[in-house]
């Protein structure tokens, strides 16, 4: 079976996971502006993508979108240059932690009411976040 690749993989770096470092309900916003950048795809106007479709494209994403720029920061560990960033870099760094802390209690407690798959969770919130209005 074919692995999938890693989504924002850095070629020098190939222990790090970014699939942590960013959230599809969380991100949408940034998910939606990467596709339109990187592909010219508007994701509200397309009732026809699968969601294979949608991961093989996400993970395809490059570091100079939107997404990638915030999986970027969100990901850096060299502290040297984590003490160098500046406000705005600071701010989406302290927001994920808080996002991820909260999110991380909120899912132990409902994986263990519900026991749902990770990849029906996937395929519901997908279909929610990109749903025509």
């Amino acid at each position: 079976m074919k692995r999938r690749r890693r989504d924002f993989k850095n070629p020098q770096d190939s222990t790090k996971d970014s699939r942590s470092c960013y959230d599809l309900e969380y991100d949408k916003a940034f998910i939606e502006a990467s596709f339109a950048s990187q592909y010219g795809i508007r994701l509200r106007q397309e009732p026809n993508i699968s969601l294979a479709e949608f991961l093989n494209l996400l993970s395809g994403l490059c570091g100079e979108t939107p997404l990638g720029r915030i999986v970027a920061i969100r990901m850096e560990k060299d502290p040297k240059v984590v003490k160098e960033f500046g406000a705005w870099e600071k701010k989406i760094r302290a927001e994920w932690a808080h996002f991820k802390a909260q999110h991380s209690q909120h899912n132990l407690r409902q994986s263990k009411n519900t026991g749902a798959t990770e990849g029906k969770t996937a395929q519901n919130i997908f279909k929610e976040l990109f749903a025509k209005k």
